[in-house]
C-alpha cells in the first residue's frame, strides 16, 4: 500500500511511523512545506520513538514548496491519502489535491476544530472523504524525528449530510485500519464521528486557549482554582448552546456532568503537556482558535446568543497573534 501523507508535523510524523511499522513494505511518502524538510525525511530517514525503543525508518518525501518529483514521482499510484495539517494551513492544500491527485483516493482528514468538512466538501465534492479524531499524543522533537507519548483512541468516519464515500474508498481505508490494529493502534471505524468531532473540538475549546494565554501546562487547570473557574465558564456556555443548535449532542455529552468530568480527566492524564495552542503562542505561530472557539461563536453570533467568556479567550488570544506579527 502506498500511503501519502499530507502535513509532517507531530501527528503526521506519528500517524507516518504507525504505517511504516505496521508493514515495513509500504510506501510512506510526506508532502512536506517546506524543501527543507523534505529533503531531510529522504536523507536522514523518521526516527519513531516510543517508549524506550526508537525505530529509523525509510520514506520518501517532497515539498508543497517545489511539488518535485522523486523516487518516479511520489504522488502516482497513491492508494490512501491522510491530511493531517492545521486548520490553518487546509485551504492551501486543497487546490494542490485537485491538481496533483486523482480523485479515485479515498482523503482521510485526521484534524482538531470544526468548520472543515465543509470547506474539503466545497473544494472537492467529486472525491471520498473520511474524517477522523485522535486522542493520541505526540511530540515533534525535530523535522524528522517523532516520540509517541499516549496511545488514546482515533476514530474515523464519513459524516451525513456528505457525499457517501465509494465502496472502493471504504475498502482502501478498511484495510489500512486492519494494518495498523495488528500494530495495537486502537483506531477503528466510527458511525458517529460527527458526534466525536463536536465532543473533541468542545474540549479543545475549554482547554487549549487558557493553556495559551497562560503558558501553562494543561494540569495546572485542575490545580489552581481560578483557572479551573474559567474553564467552567467556558464549558457552560458551551452547554448551552448545544441545547439549542444541537440538542441530540447535547443531551450525550452535558447530561450527568459527562462532558466536565472528560475535561478535568484529559486535563490530568495530560497534566505535563502543552497544548498545541499554547505551543503556538510561545513560537510565535497562528493558531487554530478560529477552528475552536472561533467556531462556535459563529454558531453563536447567527442565532444572537452571547458566549462572553469564549469571546474573551478568543479576542484575548487574537491580540496575542497581532502583537507577535507586529
Amino acid at each position: 500500500m502506498k500511503v501519502l501523507i499530507i502535513g509532517a508535523g507531530a501527528l503526521g510524523l506519528l500517524y507516518g511511523s504507525y504505517t511504516k511499522m505496521a508493514d515495513r513494505l509500504h510506501d510512506v511518502c510526506f508532502l512536506t512545506r517546506t524543501e527543507k524538510q523534505a529533503e531531510q525525511l529522504r536523507r536522514q530517514g523518521l526516527c519513531y520513538k516510543t517508549g524506550k525503543n526508537e525505530f529509523l525508518l525509510t520514506v520518501d518525501s517532497a515539498s508543497y514548496e517545489r511539488s518535485i518529483d522523486l523516487k518516479n514521482d511520489p504522488f502516482s499510484s497513491v492508494d490512501l491519502v491522510l491530511i493531517t495539517v492545521k486548520q490553518t494551513h487546509l485551504e492551501a492544500i486543497l487546490p494542490w489535491i485537485k491538481t496533483h491527485l486523482s480523485s479515485v483516493v479515498p482523503l482521510l482528514f485526521i484534524m482538531n476544530g470544526l468548520g472543515h468538512a465543509e470547506k474539503v466538501q466545497n473544494a472537492l465534492p467529486e472525491y471520498s472523504h473520511f474524517f477522523g479524531v485522535t486522542q493520541k499524543g505526540a511530540t515533534r522533537l525535530s523535522t524528522t524525528s517523532v516520540e509517541e507519548r499516549g496511545r488514546g483512541k482515533t476514530r474515523v468516519g464519513c459524516l451525513p449530510g456528505l457525499d457517501k464515500p465509494s465502496s472502493h474508498s471504504y475498502l482502501v481505508l478498511e484495510k489500512w485500519l486492519k494494518e495498523l490494529q495488528k500494530g495495537s493502534i486502537d483506531i477503528n471505524l466510527s458511525p458517529e464521528i460527527e458526534f466525536e468531532m463536536w465532543k473533541k473540538c468542545i474540549l479543545n475549546a475549554c482547554i487549549n486557549p487558557l493553556t495559551g494565554l497562560f503558558g501553562i501546562e494543561n494540569g495546572k487547570l485542575v490545580e489552581e482554582m481560578h483557572l479551573n473557574n474559567m474553564m467552567r465558564e467556558l464549558h457552560d456556555e458551551l452547554a448551552g448552546l448545544l441545547a439549542i443548535i444541537r440538542p441530540s449532542f447535547a443531551e450525550k455529552m452535558f447530561d450527568n456532568g459527562m462532558c466536565w468530568e472528560e475535561i478535568e480527566r484529559v486535563c490530568r492524564i495530560t497534566s505535563q503537556n502543552r497544548s498545541s495552542m499554547e505551543q503556538d503562542i510561545r513560537y510565535g505561530r497562528q493558531t487554530e482558535i478560529d477552528a475552536f472557539n472561533g467556531y462556535f461563536l459563529q454558531e453563536a453570533r447567527i442565532r444572537n446568543i452571547h458566549l462572553p467568556a469564549h469571546q474573551f479567550v478568543y479576542s484575548a488570544i487574537q491580540f496575542l497573534q497581532n502583537k507577535q506579527k507586529g
